[in-house]
């Protein structure tokens, strides 16, 4: 599995001065405490700056190494707006091999030299036992470099992560068990509603507009008939342009004062686990959309995974995929969004 987060413009540059710091802001950048992963950290300029691209994959088999330090190396190199980054830190995070030797050698090294031949600076290659504090850390590099992460609860990152709404929960599947389908029972009775054929809203466009109005006040309540009237107008074209609309933050016919972009992801996390499959695909794809724009990006993933495990194939996801997964920054995807009319 691949994660391929872009952070959003404007955030606050954060001074990490040792190994240790730069660990224990992983779980931020990420969104969950990462395992038996490689991470690699893009920066603005070979001795640090502003972080860039970060992405993160499951340690390959070996067989796979080559194949997948390439992926990695072009990834990195390609993705994002202003081209390649001027350096890397290359991460490793995974229990101790025999004898306490750090694992993942073999292919930290091959993506730094990857990188390296790119014109990445990637002067760091590190080992972390975990990304919770006190966890032990080396480098790979004959310097002797060590130490322990320093507490990410109690991190300049973490404080920044909890003012823009962001948790970071243990695990990747943590994070994705916050769209679990969250009543059975009402599941069942829309999916009888979408299979009668429950008559479509009138005006598709202002029944969307009205509901991520409404889900202004508060966490949003649906019944059964507003969930299933409100999925069936995203499934149309008039609809779904409005709330791509609506999730950018920007104003949309009826109503001509700017959306609350907060209102409508609480709308779509709501409907993504109150509506059956296929349906719950369009609600997860505007989920992740708006993920993104807020910096959020382990959270605008795994709403990718449940859109695609709703509705494989399905089309607004692969768009939305595609643009993430191109490593575009938050703003300039509000941007590009903000000029399809």
């Amino acid at each position: 599995m691949t994660d391929v987060l872009s952070p959003e413009s404007g955030t606050p540059t954060l001074r990490l001065s040792t190994p240790g710091d730069l660990i224990a802001a992983v779980p931020v950048l990420m969104g969950f405490h990462p395992r038996d992963s490689l991470v690699v950290i893009s920066t603005a300029c070979p001795v640090g700056g502003r972080v860039g691209l970060t992405l993160r994959v499951d340690l390959p088999l070996p067989e796979h190494r080559d194949d997948l330090a390439a992926m990695v190396v072009q990834t990195i190199t390609t993705a994002g707006d202003t081209g390649p980054p001027g350096g890397a830190v290359v991460l490793v995070v995974a229990a101790p091999g025999p004898l306490g030797l750090p694992p993942g050698r073999e292919v930290a090294g091959l993506v730094a030299a990857g990188l390296r031949e790119c014109g990445v600076a990637a002067d760091s290659v590190l080992w972390a036992a975990g990304t919770r504090g006190g966890e032990p850390w080396r480098c790979y590099e004959p310097c002797g470099c060590t130490g322990t992460v320093a507490d990410p609860s109690s991190s300049v990152a973490m404080v920044h992560a909890v003012a823009d709404g962001r948790v970071v929960e243990a695990t990747r599947e943590d994070l994705a068990a916050r769209l679990v389908p969250a009543d059975p029972a009402a599941i069942g009775r829309r999916e009888a509603l979408l299979r009668d054929g429950d008559p479509l809203p009138t005006d598709p466009v202002r029944c969307v507009a009205d509901a991520v109005a409404a889900a202004g006040g508060g966490a949003p309540r649906l019944d059964d008939r507003a969930a299933v009237a409100l999925v069936a107008a995203l499934g149309t074209a008039e609809g779904r342009d409005t709330a791509l609309r609506l999730t950018c933050g920007l104003a949309g016919s009826p109503r001509p004062a700017p959306a609350d972009p907060c209102a409508a992801e609480a709308l779509w996390a709501a409907l993504t686990r109150e509506v059956p499959d296929p349906e719950a695909a369009e609600p997860a794809a505007l989920l992740a959309l708006a993920a993104q724009l807020r910096g959020d990006g382990a959270y605008a993933l795994v709403a990718l995974d449940r859109a695609e495990q709703a509705w494989p194939g399905h089309r607004l996801t692969r768009l939305i995929g595609g643009l993430l997964a191109s490593g575009v920054s938050p703003a300039r995807l509000r941007t590009w969004l903000g000029s399809q009319d």
